[in-house]
């Protein structure tokens, strides 16, 4: 996932200097799983905003602000968002309805999966029209935003950098982060956030245990440690393990450890151009 941190208020607050109707987009997917840009944080940061005198004219905060179909609000032609964003939810309810029918008729069979089908599908039915309010509360938050946006000076996006950007791609005030985009890492214990992975565009994991020394080391070195690491732990930061003493340790455990006498040609950095991009042979 994409680490991000919200900026400082002050920082955001010297940003937003002669602005006034702030419209302020959040991101569930990245953001908001570091606790740092969902709906959560954006309804705070909204309030503190609204103390300091602006105007929050809205706040939206979408599953992936990075997808274009998921940012539809932001573009000039507020019919077509509208009617997207209802398409979108009778697509979601008619799959709803299509997999209870399947579990429907799963239920007819014998024993007890047979009784423990019919009991959750029976749960289902009765849990229908909660779905659709379920729903519903999402699509009108919204609808409600595709209005607020045509009276915003200036947008406030807790996205990553690429959700950022998307977003001003497509619209025609300014549009200010208020998060810094850190890393692509993985979560611990719901609060722990560890870099995994520099999207160097030349993956090596899969000879090196699973582990990427290039994220994962501070020196990224690619052919084994360096000579300063002290029982298994980093030379540049004391806190950490070594990772080539962890890459040996897994590769020992499944089996791969003489893989590790092999060198492993020098980085192609040609890969890592920026910017990149990847083109699909066909729309998914």
């Amino acid at each position: 996932m994409v680490v991000v941190k919200l900026k400082p208020l002050e920082e955001i607050l010297e940003k937003l200097r002669g602005f006034r109707r702030v419209f302020i987009f959040g991101c569930e997917l990245g953001s908001g799983r570091c606790k740092n840009g969902g709906l959560r944080e954006a309804l705070k940061l909204a309030g503190k905003l609204d103390e300091k005198g602006f105007e929050i004219v809205g706040i939206t905060s979408p599953g992936g602000t990075c997808v274009l179909e998921k940012v539809d609000i932001v573009k000039k032609d507020k019919a077509k968002a509208k009617k997207r964003i209802v398409e979108n939810l009778i697509n979601k309810l008619e799959k709803e309805v299509e997999e209870i029918n399947k579990l429907r008729e799963l239920s007819k069979h014998e024993g007890l999966l047979s009784r423990l089908l019919r009991e959750y599908v029976l749960k289902e039915k009765e849990e229908h029209v909660g779905l659709l309010k379920k729903e519903l509360s999402p699509l009108l938050l919204q609808l409600s935003a595709i209005e607020g946006l045509s009276k915003a000076d200036v947008i406030l996006s807790l996205a990553c950098g690429a959700g950022t950007q998307l977003i001003a791609e497509n619209v025609d005030i300014p549009v200010i982060t208020g998060v810094t985009t850190l890393f692509i890492g993985a979560e611990r214990e719901g609060r722990f956030f560890n870099e995994y992975c520099i999207a160097c565009g030349d993956c090596i994991i899969s000879d090196t245990g699973g582990i990427c020394p290039i994220a994962r080391c501070p020196k990224s070195l690619t052919n084994g440690p360096c000579g300063g690491a002290i029982e298994g732990q980093c030379e540049v930061d004391k806190e950490l393990p070594c990772i080539w003493y962890r890459i040996a340790e897994r590769m020992k455990k499944i089996g791969t450890f003489n893989r590790l006498k092999e060198t492993v040609p020098l980085k192609d950095y040609s890969k890592s151009v920026y910017p990149r991009r990847l083109i699909l042979e066909e729309k998914s």
